[in-house]
């Protein structure tokens, strides 16, 4: 685990793990650049067929991390995981389970497909924060 990301190359599938369980999987900016990194190498790398984005513990993604010290830039770095994903040519599937919460909803709701488990809610509360 490279902060807070976890992979695993499995056949064709790359599971990326967003791996703060104890924070919810929220994101601070080195997270967010870790995952766009690990999104990078799986445009580049040709045995990598299928992206699966899941979050470790609870939840999916809670959002921002509100708490932490690490933010600053993190607008930028969570639009370039925006970016690319929606411009990566192979499918990213987000396996969502438990909150998926202000940026956490963002990002899922930018993969190819969203396989939701029973206990997955998405909440867009930019508007309360702050």
């Amino acid at each position: 685990m490279v902060n807070g990301i976890s992979v695993e190359h499995d056949d064709a599938v790359l599971r990326i793990r967003l791996d703060r369980p104890e924070k919810l999987n929220a994101v601070d900016t080195p997270m967010l650049e870790e995952l766009s990194a690990r999104l990078g190498d799986a445009e580049a790398d040709e045995s990598v067929r299928a992206v699966l984005l899941a979050g470790a513990g609870r939840a999916f993604c809670s959002g921002g991390d509100l708490t932490g010290g690490d933010t600053a830039g993190a607008a930028d770095a969570a639009n370039r995981v925006v970016r690319a994903i929606t411009a990566l040519p192979k499918p990213v599937v987000a396996g969502v389970h438990g909150a998926a919460v202000g940026f956490g909803c963002a990002l899922a709701l930018s993969c190819d497909l969203v396989v939701a488990a029973p206990s997955a809610y998405f909440q867009l509360a930019f508007s309360r924060v702050g």
